[in-house]
């Protein structure tokens, strides 16, 4: 039924944000590419966004974003 891809849909986002997003301070997050790392890249982070917007994540969509405009001048996301 819907409501069961509805719950089937937030528990696969609230595995991904628990486990592959990482709070950097400052209101910060960056999308991580496995769990043993702070690895990031502008895919995952445009991703991230996209899955944040998707499930109606405002907090998350915009601490990602911060994470991604974050020292964007020294090459962090270039």
């Amino acid at each position: 039924t819907s409501t069961q891809a509805d719950a089937v849909t937030q528990s696969w986002y609230n595995y991904w944000k628990t486990n592959f997003t990482r709070d950097c301070g400052g209101g910060r997050w960056l999308a991580i590419n496995d769990y043993n790392s702070q690895n990031a890249y502008s895919e995952g982070q445009g991703y991230g966004m996209l899955l944040a917007a998707y499930m109606g994540d405002k907090t998350l969509f915009d601490g990602l974003l911060r994470g991604y405009n974050f020292g964007k001048s020294n090459g962090v996301m270039n």
